[in-house]
């Protein structure tokens, strides 16, 4: 049996940096060998890029040799009886600003009396050219602050990235919004006779007063109807098709608000080059984990706090919670373990609440 992952850097395999590390890296380490999980999230895709790349259908474009561990497009190796998991959040959510929206951002649409989203599936007729651009973008860019250089910058970035869309691809502005995008995913899986799963996405390290705050760019911030409206939004439709929702989101809240903002600070990486999530890789460095995030995080030795992005060890506690939730649900019990095949080590920090996490984390998964 395969389970396949898609997904953003929250999933994605992260090992080949020093700190950094998404909870597909984790999955297997809570169920039998017997399971193979086949990782195809890339960082910084959304629901309509991961698309638009050919991703997950075949559109001629995308070849093994642009995916994790080559593994090319992820549809065409889905089988009846397989699982696909599904996180797509943290690149979607359009209330952060529109530095990406052309290539990335999906919108939530307007909720009705009732506070529920619209569901506008992508289709044939709303392709565009990659020439097209949302119109007045530059401007929008500008009227943000934007500096010249920057905006030349991130103009240069996105027309790059819309190359690896082939000819045509979703506009940020073609109707479609984001439980559409998710619900194009669900169709397709259950043509395959597989069994779609959605995930929302952890918590942002965003504290006020001790307590995870919905401000603008966290899933959606909050509208008039509910808190992290693209979380409200993966729960509606998972009701309205009858497809089973992992609620990552309000486990790692949680488990964030009993370890307060300074604890829960260490399940995340740190910048310390130039970039951000991927910095510094491994290479023939030892030790690297957990004793140089140690030295950094004690010496104050690093540029700063990831908010979004987990540490190896947020990595596997994000995935004992999946695995946890999943077995509430009934669902692949039969292929989990008793025992996690491995264990990641914690920063010393987080030493004296290993308990506190192992019962929150760790022993849910026990069958």
């Amino acid at each position: 049996m395969k389970i396949h992952l898609l997904g953003d850097s929250i999933v994605q395999s992260g090992l080949g940096s020093k700190f950094y590390s998404g909870w597909g890296d984790y999955l297997s380490a809570f169920l039998k060998s017997s399971v193979e999980v086949r990782n195809y999230a890339r960082g910084g895709r959304s629901s309509r890029s991961f698309l638009n790349e050919g991703r997950f259908c075949d559109n001629g474009q995308f070849t093994v040799e642009d995916a994790p561990f080559e593994l090319g497009p992820a549809l065409p190796a889905i089988e009846a009886g397989d699982y696909v998991l599904i996180q797509f959040m943290h690149n979607d959510d359009d209330t952060g600003g529109v530095s990406y929206r052309v290539n990335k951002q999906v919108i939530l649409g307007e909720p009705d009396e009732k506070g529920v989203y619209p569901t506008v599936e992508p289709k044939e007729s709303m392709l565009v050219s990659t020439d097209y651009w949302i119109p007045g973008y530059p401007e929008c860019l500008y009227a943000e602050g934007k500096t010249e250089a920057q905006v030349q910058t991130i103009m240069e970035t996105i027309k790059e990235l819309l190359a690896e869309c082939g000819k045509q691809y979703y506009p940020y502005d073609c109707g479609a919004t984001y439980k559409g995008y998710l619900k194009y995913y669900v169709d397709w899986i259950h043509e395959k006779g597989a069994i779609p799963i959605l995930v929302t996405a952890p918590v942002r390290h965003c504290f006020v007063d001790e307590k995870i705050v919905p401000l603008p760019g966290h899933h959606g911030g909050k509208d008039a109807y509910h808190e992290y409206p693209y979380v409200e939004a993966v729960k509606q439709l998972g009701d309205e098709l009858g497809v089973t929702v992992i609620d990552l989101f309000a486990a790692t809240k949680k488990m964030y608000e009993l370890l307060g903002s300074e604890d829960s600070s260490y399940l995340h990486t740190i910048s310390i080059d130039e970039g951000s999530v991927n910095e510094a890789k491994v290479g023939n460095e030892s030790p690297v984990w957990p004793d140089e995030y140690d030295r950094r995080r004690k010496e104050k030795d690093f540029r700063g706090l990831d908010t979004v992005h987990s540490n190896r060890y947020g990595a596997f506690l994000h995935a004992a919670l999946i695995v946890g939730l999943l077995h509430e649900q009934n669902l692949l019990k039969e292929w989990g373990l008793e025992v996690p095949s491995k264990y990641e080590q914690m920063p010393e920090h987080l030493i004296p609440r290993k308990a506190e996490l192992e019962a929150l984390c760790i022993k849910a998964n026990t069958v």
